[in-house]
């Protein structure tokens, strides 16, 4: 893989180490260099650990609250940790779901032990300079620990943030029909100046999830925007596409692409040139297809013979394939 040891201003290896119950489990930092951008990632697959935690950033959604909790202590407060180790000291933090929301608490608890300042002021410096990107739109989607086991893994922790258990666990209450949890949304919302969806439609309905956290406040007015997501075009436009822009919507049409009258040029494209181009990008994708299925056809030992088969099933022509309708009924 084209990555690298990421190194700390002396030339060392970064590795930073976090607490999980009592354990020190390390997490080595490596740099991947797209572009002009660093990427870092975090790997506990080190020999610092016991067996049982390398596999920790092996991978997400995988294994049970245990787990999870422990992957995001290691995301959030080892995360911070290791942007202090590479030298790097942010305008602002983002949170990308919740999975990264001890963050929050981190940076407080750096506030509280380096600054002396108290818990609240903390907060609003870490609110400050904190957003929160929420993105999945069911409570299933959004994790939150049992008292329990906060305790277990921060029992050791909420006295560096100069507060009590007590404040520590209503911090982040969610009150479940099972009983009340340590929700990683409702810290991130917290701990955040600035929340948004990632859709218009997702803004509203994260507006009306979390509205109990503003009592008396509308839905409408829940401090919860929207950001919507993009694409970048050039990347995701067929091939076939773009020689029809530069006819009917001007060469410069990259430089406007958010430019809402641009596009009433679309209408200007013949029906016909159209269907051409999605046509000629469909053959492509089964040209692709087929390759594919020959290629593992071959690996599975299958043989000539289901090799064909599969790509008859792949055919443009092929009667399954007749799904779209003319243009002029879409």
């Amino acid at each position: 893989m084209p990555t690298t040891a990421a190194r700390n201003s002396n030339g060392e290896e970064v590795i930073v180490k976090v607490d999980l119950s009592g354990r020190a489990v390390y997490a080595k930092i490596w740099k991947v260099q797209v572009g002009r951008i660093p990427l870092f990632l975090m790997d506990t697959d080190v020999p610092l650990n016991d067996p049982q935690d390398r596999e920790l950033s092996a991978r997400l959604y995988g294994g049970d609250n245990e787990i999870r909790i422990s992957q995001e202590i290691v995301l959030g407060i080892g995360g911070v940790r290791a942007i202090r180790a590479l030298g790097y000291d942010p305008a602002v933090w983002h949170m990308n779901e919740g999975h990264a929301a001890f963050l929050g608490l981190e940076r407080i608890r750096e506030l509280v032990q380096n600054q002396g300042l108290t818990f609240q002021q903390a907060l609003e410096v870490t609110r400050a300079s904190c957003v929160f990107t929420t993105h999945t739109p069911v409570p299933a989607g959004h994790d939150a620990f049992g008292f329990d086991m906060m305790d277990k893994h921060f029992g050791h922790y909420w006295g560096q943030l100069g507060i009590n258990r007590e404040a520590f666990l209503q911090f982040a209450r969610q009150d479940q029909p099972w009983g009340a949890t340590f929700s990683m949304t409702v810290l991130a919302l917290r701990c955040s100046g600035q929340a948004n969806g990632v859709s218009k439609l997702h803004g509203e309905v994260s507006r009306e999830m979390w509205t109990w956290l503003w009592p008396g406040t509308p839905a409408a007015e829940v401090p919860i925007g929207h950001i919507t997501n993009g694409v970048h075009t050039e990347t995701w436009l067929s091939p076939a596409l773009c020689p029809l822009f530069d006819k009917y919507l001007g060469t410069d049409w990259r430089m406007r692409i958010d430019d809402p009258t641009l596009w009433q040029g679309v209408y200007n494209i013949p029906d016909e040139e159209l269907w051409s181009a999605l046509q000629e990008g469909k053959e492509r994708l089964f040209r692709f297809m087929e390759a594919r299925a020959t290629n593992r056809a071959y690996r599975m030992g299958e043989g000539a013979g289901a090799a064909q088969a599969d790509c008859h099933l792949l055919q443009p022509e092929y009667p399954g394939h007749r799904l779209c309708p003319p243009l002029r009924n879409l």
